[in-house]
């Protein structure tokens, strides 16, 4: 599936939904299992790419300024959520993570137990279109992808933490 198909789903999903991520989550599983088997596949596979352009320590660490916290699993999460957000909320949080200081009242106001969803409503769509049991058959299963050059900020060090993510850190005292 290439990525314009991808975006196409997203989009389609989130105009469904109406804005309520339980509803968003609903219309992944129903378009999912619409598409034939080999385009569900191509989906998990394009989801996971997608999701690793995000996987990089300032978008962690913009994630846990907003929320507080954010952990291995919980920024899976926070990424699969992120995708949902649309193309182009997606590529300019991974342009520049202060960017999600323009997404942080939906991101503060998440259902979480929603958002964990998401991962697996992709996986469990692709493992039946692979015809395997469990999507962690499948899963590729990554170590941390810290980008080359890239330094985690210390969180603990306000100053530094303003100076990179700005908005992001205004954001954080306002919702």
């Amino acid at each position: 599936m290439d990525e314009d198909k991808f975006w196409a789903v997203i989009e389609e999903c989130r105009a469904d939904s109406g804005g309520d991520l339980a509803a968003l989550v609903n219309s992944l599983e129903r378009s999912l299992s619409m598409l034939p088997a080999d385009e569900a596949a191509a989906f998990f596979d394009r989801w996971q790419a997608v999701g690793e352009r995000a996987r990089r320590w300032l978008v962690w660490d913009a994630a846990c300024v907003l929320l507080s916290w954010t952990i291995d699993d919980s920024f899976a999460d926070f990424r699969a959520w992120l995708i949902t957000r649309g193309r182009a909320a997606f590529k300019a949080v991974v342009d520049d993570p202060d960017n999600l200081a323009d997404l942080a009242g939906e991101l503060l106001a998440t259902a979480w137990a929603v958002a964990e969803q998401l991962d697996g409503v992709v996986g469990w769509a692709a493992s039946a279109a692979k015809g395997v049991e469990h999507p962690a058959e499948i899963r590729h299963v990554a170590e941390p992808g810290i980008r080359l050059g890239e330094e985690r900020l210390d969180l603990d060090d306000a100053m530094a933490v303003r100076a990179r993510l700005p908005r992001v850190w205004d954001a954080r005292h306002l919702v």
